[in-house]
């Protein structure tokens, strides 16, 4: 009897011990799923975020993006760093849309979009489709002459290459381009209004 007892008990803290190994690979099979599960989660958050930041026709930013990132830069120290704002307008679009249709201008507004990216490549530019036809070229570091500068070969690259629809459909388009390097202490309203009022 002590035997048999002796055993049971044994067979008994077996059991045990098999229980809480199979509960513990159950709980690491479970955390990991858990971990992979959150990473999905945050990778999609992520993705979803820069979905609401972006233009969905020209991929670069809209303006709730381009509204954080002045903000991040209201908050740079010193005016130098945060250089140089420059509005971008694509003259008469309206009359692109109605002559040529909606689809061509939406290759219009790509081509700018395509031309700002390769001029204006720095990593720390940032580069939004503000509204309809306009751009913002926001240009850290940068002084004024310097924006205005690059601003011209932006204006002289679409004048000088039209684009092309296909089928030898192409349009020439051109632009207005207004810039303004932020002053200390100036909030983003201000230094918006007047690169716009210097739009020429």
């Amino acid at each position: 009897e002590v035997m048999q007892l002796h055993d049971l008990m044994r067979r008994a803290l077996e059991i045990e011990a098999d229980a809480r190994s199979s509960l513990q690979h159950e709980v690491q099979s479970r955390t990991a799923d858990l971990r992979a599960t959150m990473a999905a989660l945050e990778q999609a958050n992520r993705q979803l975020r820069e979905l609401t930041l972006h233009d969905p026709l020209t991929g670069l930013l809209n303006r709730r993006g381009l509204d954080e990132a002045l903000a991040r830069f209201a908050g740079a120290e010193g005016a130098a760093v945060r250089g140089t704002l420059v509005i971008f307008d694509l003259d008469h679009f309206k009359r692109v849309n109605d002559v040529h249709g909606h689809d061509a201008g939406d290759a219009a507004l790509r081509w700018v979009a395509e031309v700002l990216l390769n001029l204006l490549r720095r990593r720390s530019d940032v580069l939004a489709r503000f509204g309809g036809e306009e751009f913002v070229a926001l240009l850290p570091a940068t002084a004024l002459d310097d924006a205005a500068i690059l601003a011209v070969g932006v204006l002289d690259h679409v004048r000088r290459h039209p684009v092309d629809l296909g089928r030898g459909r192409v349009i020439d388009l051109t632009l207005s381009a207004g810039a303004a390097q932020w002053r200390e202490g100036e909030t983003p309203e201000s230094l918006f209004r007047r690169a716009d009022e210097n739009l020429y």
